[in-house]
């Protein structure tokens, strides 16, 4: 299960530097090589803004709570679906 590098999103932007890297990481999850092994989350939607506590920060989610258990949610629920053979993209 690959979490995708969501960070700062969707605060920094369709043009952030970043974007190469999180399609980079949704591609291993289409690769033929690996199919039926690699899920990949999308974990942007998950990011709060600087504004909602206790975030001082603009990294480490800002240090939500709630940013953490929704990646993690996310992610058990991508890999229950890879172990039942679901092969796609789990957003």
């Amino acid at each position: 299960v690959s979490g995708q590098y969501g960070y700062g999103s969707p605060y920094l932007g369709e043009h952030c530097v970043l974007n190469g890297v999180i399609d980079a990481q949704f591609s291993v999850a289409n690769d033929p090589e690996f199919a039926g092994t690699v899920i990949s989350v999308e974990t942007r939607a998950f990011a709060r803004s600087i504004e909602e506590p206790p975030g001082d920060e603009l990294h480490h989610w800002n240090n939500n709570l709630d940013t953490y258990w929704l990646i993690g949610e996310a992610m058990a629920q991508a890999m229950l679906d890879l172990l039942n053979g679901q092969e796609e993209v789990w957003v």
